[in-house]
């Protein structure tokens, strides 16, 4: 995806989804070049940031906290990386991004 079009996407999600306008952050995973993180809001959609600034491929473990608890596989709803298509289901045990790469995923609020 284009880069403006992909920022300006994700900068209208924001405006409508308030887990990105309004949400908690809690941080999933982190390693020297990759982040892995959460936003949630009330019984709204879940959004999970996985972004990878560093040269080489990165593989991240997705932990539940308990604040965020992460069913087994969100919807793809941007991304930057080839690998990762848009409205597809990826696992969220670990996942792997390729170099300078980012994707938003997205999952329901579960009671």
């Amino acid at each position: 995806m284009e880069h403006r079009k992909w920022f300006k996407t994700l900068s209208d999600l924001r405006g409508k989804e308030r887990s990105l306008l309004h949400g908690e952050y809690h941080t999933l995973s982190y390693a020297t070049s990759a982040l892995a993180y959460v936003r949630l809001w009330d019984q709204s959609d879940r959004f999970v940031v996985v972004v990878n600034w560093g040269s080489v491929p990165a593989t991240l473990s997705l932990k539940s906290t308990d604040e965020a608890k992460l069913p087994t596989e969100a919807k793809v709803k941007l991304s930057t990386d080839p690998e990762l298509v848009v409205e597809s289901m990826v696992g969220l045990e670990t996942i792997t991004l390729g170099p300078g790469t980012g994707a938003l995923l997205q999952f329901p609020f579960a009671p």
